[in-house]
């Protein structure tokens, strides 16, 4: 159930407060057209306004029930709808305006007449509200499909259209395929055009064009085509989704006769799926050897997403089982991957996820695990160098001095690009190019 076209139906709403009555203390009688009750003036207005309230929440959802049920594309087999019109000779399941209907008529909606420039997508000069029959301008029931007829022997003065609703909520908008067909009218050659147009909100529609789109046809002349366009990203991930098949009296007048019918048969809307979007990386973990590490991620997409976390050593990945690395590894087809109790010897090891559904893949950043031995702290707690500062002699030995708490790698740098990964470095001789900082 959906809620449109609200102020129209809250204007159509029937309440007659005029047909309300006090007098000393005999009941509150509210009479409407097919509704009456009596309400005890000992009620007081509060409880009377209540009442009110409810008979318009009633009015309200039972306006709403009788609102069209858009295609939910994300639970079509495949994400592909197909509407064949197989039983629209049934006035049943495919009942005027459409409305009560089921099969595929409570997606379609017909549209009241109103008047402006032919054409226009807005501009509607003929009600499809209600089936009509053989030379009738407005919507038809054909053999198997659905037809549509704007009459009149100058062109561009009039149209007949029909509405078709979608819901694309968690997928992409994909193609609009259909059969468009002439259907003879009488006798003459006179000329008719079917247009589709698509909307977001049933306000402003936009013109979708192709091979053969517009489709044109000549009274008379037997003229079919199938026609399939690509449908508007601005559907993408959209509930209110809609296209208008609009059929006006142009845009040739042809010489005589009557305007040519044009079905519409075997239409067809897909949708694609959303590729995987990393919306939450994995960071950095430090442990101590032993204590449990997570790494977690977090994506978006439409179908269902699977996770397949990577240890990566050197820059090379391998896809995280239940075996490897010693057993030490859960959730490694989740959000969360676990590092259960690991030891030193695999710090400095890198995680990614990667994430895939039927549509693509995406790959999350890698983050590093540290673990540190037991005993120390996540980070050295001190470090320093000897010396300080000093000054030496071209040809003096100068000695490098490290100390540091809870440390398990040293790195030295300076100049003349000196290097070591000792905590206390070889004492070397000096030279010009031996100035700097260390």
């Amino acid at each position: 159930m959906r809620l449109t076209n609200f102020a129209a139906q809250i204007k159509n709403m029937k309440i007659y407060t005029n047909n309300i009555y006090i007098k000393n203390n005999n009941p509150i009688q509210v009479i409407g057209k097919k509704n009456r009750m009596n309400i005890p003036l000992h009620t007081k207005y509060s409880k009377f306004f209540s009442i009110i309230t409810s008979i318009i929440i009633f009015q309200l959802f039972s306006c709403y029930a009788l609102a069209q049920t858009p295609v939910p594309m994300v639970s079509q087999s495949s994400y592909t709808f197909t509407e064949p019109f197989t039983n629209i000779s049934n006035t049943t399941t495919w009942p005027n305006n459409f409305i009560t209907g089921s099969e595929g008529s409570i997606r379609w909606k017909g549209i009241a007449a109103n008047t402006g420039t032919v054409p226009g997508a807005t501009v509607v000069t003929t009600a499809t509200t209600t089936f009509t029959t053989t030379t009738s301008g407005g919507v038809q029931r054909g053999t198997g499909n659905l037809v549509l007829l704007a009459t009149g022997a100058s062109s561009n003065t009039s149209s007949a259209a029909v509405d078709f609703f979608m819901d694309f909520t968690s997928v992409n908008a994909g193609t609009l395929t259909f059969d468009a067909a002439e259907v003879a009218n009488s006798t003459g050659d006179r000329v008719a055009t079917l247009k589709v147009f698509y909307s977001i909100d049933g306000s402003t529609f936009t013109e979708l064009t192709g091979t053969n789109l517009p489709y044109i046809v000549s009274n008379n002349v037997a003229n079919s085509a199938t026609i399939s366009v690509s449908l508007p990203a601005a559907f993408n991930n959209n509930t209110n989704a809609r296209l208008r098949f609009y059929v006006f009296n142009g845009s040739a007048a042809g010489s005589t006769g009557s305007r040519a019918k044009i079905s519409i048969d075997n239409v067809i809307v897909t949708a694609t799926a959303i590729a995987p979007s990393i919306t939450t990386n994995p960071t950095n973990v430090t442990v101590t050897a032993g204590t449990n590490a997570t790494f977690s991620t977090a994506a978006s997409g439409t179908p269902t997403l699977t996770y397949q976390w990577q240890r990566g050593i050197s820059g090379t990945y391998t896809n995280i089982t239940g075996s490897l690395d010693g057993s030490i590894y859960s959730g490694f087809n989740t959000t969360t991957l676990t590092v259960n109790a690991p030891s030193v010897s695999v710090t400095g090891y890198t995680y990614r996820c990667v994430v895939t559904n039927t549509a693509s893949s995406a790959t999350s950043t890698a983050a590093t695990l540290t673990v540190n031995p037991v005993g120390c702290s996540t980070a050295p707690t001190a470090v320093s160098a000897t010396p300080s500062s000093t000054s030496l002699c071209t040809g003096a030995t100068l000695t490098l001095t490290g100390a540091a708490t809870g440390a398990t790698s040293y790195s030295w740098t300076g100049p003349n690009s000196f290097t070591s990964t000792s905590l206390s470095p070889a004492s070397f001789t000096t030279s010009t190019a031996s100035a700097g900082v260390y």
